[in-house]
């Protein structure tokens, strides 16, 4: 991150300030109403304070204002119709995989993301090939034991 003025940052409320780090190496989040936080070495003694993120936040939105393209409209070719039938039986497959997906995570008790599920493509129809549960040892001794 730039160097950030910030005597022109916008003044921010303090909603909350937690105190982080070992004895010695103490910092202070200050967590502001915008929803950004900034760290001080000491806790703020007003009620406000300057918002570096708010102003990265603004460059940043401006920088993307400036690549915005504004796609070209074209006229609809017989092959965008076939892309779409098969984007559209694309996405209906994802959906079902992601039904699958937390059917499996929730019949484990795990998270979303301990699941794996592998497809194959069989002559353009998509199917499952097997699918992949991570446990940790304290989810395997619950399952051994009938939990």
């Amino acid at each position: 991150m730039d160097k950030v003025n910030m005597k022109s940052a916008p003044r921010r409320t303090v909603v909350r300030i937690d105190r982080e780090g070992a004895w010695g190496r103490v910092e202070y989040v200050h967590e502001l109403d915008c929803g950004h936080t900034e760290r001080r070495k000491r806790p703020a003694k007003t009620g406000l304070l300057a918002c570096s993120w708010c102003v990265v936040a603004e460059q940043k939105a401006e920088q993307l204002r400036e690549l915005a393209v504004v796609p070209a409209r074209s006229q609809p070719s017989a092959d965008d119709d076939l892309l779409d039938e098969l984007g559209m039986s694309l996405a209906m497959s994802e959906r079902e995989l992601a039904k699958l997906k937390a059917s499996l995570a929730a019949k484990f008790e795990v998270p979303l993301d301990a699941v794996d599920v592998i497809v194959e493509d069989n002559e353009g129809v998509l199917g499952v090939s097997y699918a992949v549960v991570f446990l940790d040892a304290g989810q395997i001794s619950a399952i051994l034991r009938g939990e």
